[in-house]
């Protein structure tokens, strides 16, 4: 049957699952419960998914750049870092705080923006390519 299992103490078990027509067909995991949490940071940048981000030429987008420790928001801030070889005359970027910072894109360029987001020994890249108007 379909099911969930539940750690109710600190320990190790192994699963077993069995195919309900073929019970020669296995798959086995072993769970380890600990009572301590191992650290799972990520730097979470909004709106971004993938590999980069577009905006279109005469547009404007604030990014918000936040620490998570177990899916939980952590209390810190970041230095942002631009690397580009765009013409600065394509675009502005401005710092608003140390969880914000805002890309204008003024004219179509060939080459992305890179901005480095870092908060202590946490980085994350951004590539933002500055699209035109159509």
């Amino acid at each position: 049957e379909l099911g969930n299992v539940t750690a109710n103490t600190v320990g190790k078990c192994v699963i077993t699952a069995k195919m309900q027509d073929n019970e020669d067909v296995t798959a086995k995991i072993t769970v380890v419960v600990s009572d301590t949490a191992e650290n799972a940071y990520d730097v979470v940048i909004t709106p971004y998914e993938g590999n980069s981000y577009g905006i279109i030429q005469g547009d404007s987008q604030v990014f918000t750049c936040h620490l998570y420790n177990n899916g939980v928001l952590q209390d810190a801030e970041f230095e942002f870092t631009l690397a580009t070889e765009a013409n600065e005359m394509c675009y502005e970027y401005e710092v608003i705080d140390g969880n914000h910072f805002r890309i204008n894109n003024l004219r179509m360029c060939a080459y992305p923006l890179t901005i480095t987001c870092t908060s202590g020994e946490h980085t994350k890249d951004v590539s933002i390519i500055l699209k035109g108007a159509w």
